[in-house]
């Protein structure tokens, strides 16, 4: 019979992940010499290819009954939160007997309070599972005489709130290597190499759940344990591994060994990583390119000075796109997230963040925009500033929509306090839904036209603003040919103007089959292909004198 059942609950991921929570788990398991299985619901569900409906919880259920164990632990994440609660609920009704341990950041965040939200959790394993998942097994298994500390049961009368001064901090060195075997298909792999960031952005919730002091697992560890990942993948697929820790840069010293230590061992795997875009110098890009990164994620967060400072990020911007703009020439894709909803923030501090997100969008087909809303983590400081009454729910999300098809009633069951991911901040200033929802727009104009994009960055950025505020219903090629005006489009002989329609006519397969994409010459089409592998081959000013770049339009 099983000792104990893994699970990771649903993901709004649309691609397949592996949980570094619950390979450290299983890990740990086997330390413990315990039978166990791992129900993978996220990575399963998109195996399976089809829209979530409520024949989901069937399917779940199925899963649950098919080899029930006595103790269960599931790991849970804000957005995931949700599933998990509705998977220990069916856990308790299949099996009663059952012990439930729940796991992860949104239980650290929440600590007792996640037994308001759900009633069918037994324990709550707080902050690093490492320190206190074992023992609490122990414990559970008669094998312990005390719990450990770092654990809260329900059955404790009261239940006491847990003393944050006692968070233990697991040493990351003497942290197992992980199974990876069910995850050599992926194109991209996380790797734990560290934990804790010494910043304090007051949104995140990164010190409070790992604290303030940068670990690392110590280098020799790093490499040996990305080498033999990286040799796993599917060489045709695999693009590179992703280093999961908040702030990999954070030790300039710690990243030139490892650097130096990578090339003397001729390990030759990719890699990734998030960093903050301050701490990039010369001697630190310098040892990116030559050590193998491939992709980096930054928070840039606002395009507004004022609100960099409020919010603590502090981050120089007028050193954000030459950054980029290097790393990007250097083969190195950057992932740029900005936040939409500070509460400080006026309609002007947004249009700033709305410029920078197209500037730096449009520097190279190698960056990536994203954006989210703003939605307090309960144990950050805005969250604690912020009242329940200015909680809004944001429809239309594929979050809430796949909630909603899965039989969730969100307003009855999902309190914002429990399951922030849902909600952003009532705005003062300007209605924050309908910015959310031409963020939406956007981003997807950014992702979807990247011509038109950099055509507005460079020969009219003084109407990008007026651009974000006519978006909003989602019907981008429409708004576009309004703001450029529809007959300038049609009727330039303008290089400029004439890549701006093929790109319209391009996102729009219903002109495809008319006269008017016929009329484009090879040209234009090469060009456009061109520009999509370097922004930096088309010079506006050059083609223009170029009369072989010209486009008659009669006949049209």
């Amino acid at each position: 019979m099983l000792d104990i059942t893994l699970i990771v609950p649903f993901t709004h991921t649309k691609n397949k992940i592996n949980s570094v929570a619950i390979q450290i788990l299983e890990k740990l398991c086997d330390e413990m010499h315990l039978q166990r299985r791992t129900i993978d619901i996220a990575n399963e569900f998109i195996d399976c290819k089809t829209e979530m409906g409520e024949w989901f919880w069937k399917w779940v259920g199925e899963k649950l009954e098919s080899n029930p164990s006595p103790l269960y632990a599931i790991t849970t994440m804000n957005a995931s939160f949700p599933w998990a609660a509705r998977i220990c609920e069916m856990i308790k009704k299949t099996n009663p007997s059952a012990t439930v341990i729940l796991g992860g950041p949104h239980v650290t965040a929440l600590k007792e309070d996640i037994f308001k939200a759900t009633s069918h959790v037994d324990y709550l394993c707080l902050y690093e599972a490492e320190a206190a998942f074992p023992d609490l097994v122990r414990y559970l298994r008669a094998e312990r005489g005390e719990m450990p500390r770092n654990v809260i049961a329900r059955k404790q009368a009261p239940v006491a709130p847990f003393k944050t001064t006692e968070k233990p901090q697991v040493s990351i060195g003497e942290l197992p290597n992980q199974y990876y075997q069910r995850f050599t298909n992926l194109k991209i792999v996380d790797v734990e190499v560290g934990r804790g960031c010494p910043y304090d952005c007051y949104f995140c919730s990164s010190r409070e759940l790992l604290g303030r002091t940068i670990r690392y697992k110590p280098i020799d560890q790093i490499i040996n344990e990305s080498n033999q990942v990286f040799s796993m993948l599917d060489g045709d697929r695999r693009f590179c591994l992703n280093y999961a820790h908040d702030n990999f840069l954070a030790n300039k010293k710690y990243f030139s060994e490892f650097c130096a230590q990578k090339k003397l061992k001729k390990a030759d795997f990719y890699y990734g990583c998030g960093a903050r875009i301050d701490l990039i110098d010369y001697d630190i890009l310098n040892q990116l390119i030559s050590s193998g990164c491939k992709y980096l994620f930054i928070g840039v967060e606002t395009g507004s000075a004022r609100i960099q400072k409020i919010c603590r990020k502090n981050l120089r911007l007028d050193t954000i796109i030459p950054k980029v703009k290097t790393l990007t020439n250097h083969g190195i894709f950057v992932e740029a997230n900005f936040i939409m909803g500070f509460p400080e923030e006026s309609l002007e501090d947004l249009h700033e963040t709305i410029k920078l997100m197209i500037h730096l969008g449009s520097l190279s087909s190698r960056v990536n925009i994203n954006f989210s809303f703003m939605s307090p983590e309960r144990s950050t400081d805005i969250a604690k500033n912020t009242r329940i009454g200015d909680h809004i729910l944001v429809e239309h999300t594929d979050y809430v929509k796949t909630l909603r098809k899965a039989g969730f009633n969100i307003e009855k069951e999902m309190n914002s306090i429990f399951n922030n991911h849902l909600y952003t901040i009532r705005h003062a200033q300007y209605d924050i839904i309908e910015k959310i929802h031409k963020g939406w727009d956007y981003v997807e104009f950014l992702h979807r036209y990247p011509f038109c994009s950099y055509f507005i960055a460079r020969e009219m950025p003084n109407r990008v603003t007026n651009l974000f505020e006519s978006m909003g219903d989602g019907q981008l090629d429409r708004i576009l040919l309004q703001f450029f005006s529809a007959e300038q489009v049609e009727n330039s002989t303008d290089i400029g103007y004439q890549m701006v329609r093929y790109e319209i006519l391009l996102n729009n397969k219903s002109y495809f089959d008319k006269p008017v994409y016929r009329t484009f010459r090879y040209d234009i089409q090469n060009l456009y292909r061109k520009f999509l592998l370097n922004h930096d081959t088309l010079d506006m000013n050059a083609l223009a004198s170029e009369k072989r770049w010209h486009i008659s339009l009669s006949g049209q």
